[in-house]
């Protein structure tokens, strides 16, 4: 069983398994990761196969791009972990993350992770979720891991304010996930 899901959503292929590259190196144990990723293509073959599997690795492939809200929401369908990640193309995680990620607070309750993103000194919002870090139980409940009615500007600050709404915020800003 897969400890954390990273889902990640890009219309940018090549980009986007170099940053799964990156983040797999940089935990300290990539075999408890599930990485989903959800891409545009124009490959009729992969657009019919749809979903690709290898081990911890879930390929998706659409016909075209329709934003990541979308994209997020279906990667998450097949997240089997506790703890979901949202992985973009230009955010990458610190050394050892997962472990850090794991220690931070207890899975299997309704919770979301605030960490650090390196741009708090240019930006003072620190109640601001700026990675999207949210447990299995979160998900369930909301039934989305972006809300569904935004198609990408936006939808962090929604999730920023139904977070803290909600109560279900873990402040960790020794946690970092550059942006």
């Amino acid at each position: 069983m897969f400890k954390i899901s990273c889902i990640h959503s890009t219309c940018r292929p090549n980009l986007a398994k170099k940053t799964r590259e990156k983040w797999l190196k940089h935990a300290k144990n990539s075999s408890q990761i599930e990485y989903i990723t959800c891409y545009d293509s124009f490959d009729q073959k992969k657009i019919k196969q749809k979903v690709l599997k290898n081990k911890n690795i879930i390929d998706i492939f659409e016909p075209y791009s329709f934003g990541i809200v979308k994209k997020c929401n279906l990667a998450a369908k097949y997240a089997q972990a506790n703890c979901i990640i949202v992985a973009t193309d230009d955010t990458i995680p610190e050394l050892n993350w997962d472990e850090k990620v794991l220690d931070a607070t207890n899975w299997s309750k309704e919770v979301v992770l605030n960490t650090s993103d390196g741009t708090e000194h240019a930006d003072k919002r620190l109640y601001m979720v700026k990675t999207v870090i949210l447990s299995k139980k979160r998900y369930k409940k909301l039934g989305y891991i972006l809300h569904p009615n935004f198609a990408h500007v936006f939808c962090d600050n929604f999730h920023t304010w139904i977070s803290h709404k909600d109560d279900v915020v873990i402040q960790r800003k020794d946690i970092m996930f550059e942006h």
